[in-house]
């Protein structure tokens, strides 16, 4: 049996679902994505310092304070299979740039000479098509 209460609750619930499905609606129809955020891998520090304290790192390391560092094949097969990542853009300092259309994730990785890579950044607002040079820039690491 539909109760009055039952209607007025059905209702208000449809109230105020309707703005937000519009406003969603009206944003995805526009075409409007979310902005490039980014975060250091290691709180406290910018993604430079990350960076250069990741170069200096020995091998293996991996300690509060310090960023995660393994071998490029766990790194890259972790990126993969948690965010969806793939290789987006590699720079000649080592930093590699993956990104998830699917998840709108990034993250920077910086590839040792050792054949280990450290995560130095990581953010959101990722989509195919989005300058990697404006990923670097929120990152604090543009050349």
């Amino acid at each position: 049996m539909f109760s009055v209460r039952t209607a007025a609750l059905v209702l208000a619930a449809a109230t105020a679902v309707a703005p937000i499905t519009a406003a969603y609606s009206a944003v995805e129809a526009r075409g409007e994505l979310p902005s490039v955020k980014a975060w250091s891998a290691v709180a406290g520090m910018s993604a430079r310092q990350v960076v250069d304290l990741a170069g200096s790192l020995p091998a293996g390391v991996s300690d509060a304070g310090t960023p995660w560092c393994d071998a490029n094949a766990e790194i890259h097969g972790a990126l993969d299979a948690e965010y969806g990542e793939t290789l987006v853009v590699s720079k000649r300092d080592g930093l590699r740039l993956w990104g998830s259309d699917e998840m709108g994730t990034w993250t920077m990785v910086l590839e040792r000479a050792d054949g280990s890579s450290c995560v130095v950044a990581s953010g959101i607002g990722y989509h195919d098509g989005t300058d990697p040079s404006a990923i670097f820039r929120s990152a604090g690491l543009s050349s």
